[in-house]
């Protein structure tokens, strides 16, 4: 009698990436740990982020629920952690920075997930929305991500996405001038409002 089939959602699975310089990135979703290896194999880097588990919600679980509804009809059965694990995809960029996907969602969108970017020399970043879902079939060439879509009538298309990675310096620019304009904003309030 074979092993009955069941998907096992929220399980730790292992992830692994190639950059363009052959270096090796890989690392257990269970804890997040990246092992970054030389093109000889050799340990070079060990990234470590603390990371708090997300739950796992009914509304997740609704989610899969049907998302697997036919396999299910069918007698496959499904199960549920009680939390994610710390990441579900690892990426290079052309220039070497290395890109986590986290279950971080952005804004409640099912489909919309938070980067954790380090780089080359495995220091965190930031965390980032990107425009795209990457994936095992998305490459990067140019500063441009090439990726594999689908259009309204389900036809597969590659698209290609410009990315432009501001610096830190360049961030921090931009927050002072935000917190310069909501300075001036302060001085045209009528009394009493703010």
């Amino acid at each position: 009698m074979g092993k009955e089939r069941a998907f096992d959602i929220g399980r730790p699975s292992c992830y692994a990436a190639l950059s363009s310089s052959n270096t090796i990135i890989w690392g257990d979703s269970g804890q997040y740990i990246l092992h970054v290896l030389n093109p000889d194999g050799t340990l070079v880097m060990r990234i470590i982020k603390e990371f708090y588990p997300k739950a796992l919600t009914s509304e997740d679980e609704n989610e899969y629920r049907q998302k697997y509804a036919e396999p299910l009809k069918a007698g496959m059965k499904i199960s549920f952690r009680d939390n994610w694990p710390a990441f579900s995809g690892l990426f290079f960029d052309d220039e070497g920075r290395i890109l986590v996907k986290t279950y971080d969602r952005v804004g409640g969108n099912a489909d919309s997930f938070y980067y954790d970017v380090f780089n080359r020399q495995g220091v965190y970043e930031s965390k980032v929305v990107m425009p795209v879902t990457l994936d095992r079939y998305s490459i990067w060439k140019n500063g441009r991500v090439y990726t594999v879509e689908t259009d309204e009538e389900g036809s597969p298309l590659i698209k290609r996405h410009r990315i432009t990675w501001r610096t830190r310096a360049q961030r921090l620019a931009s927050l002072s001038l935000v917190q310069r304009s909501l300075d001036g904003l302060d001085q045209n309030l009528p009394e009493g409002a703010g």
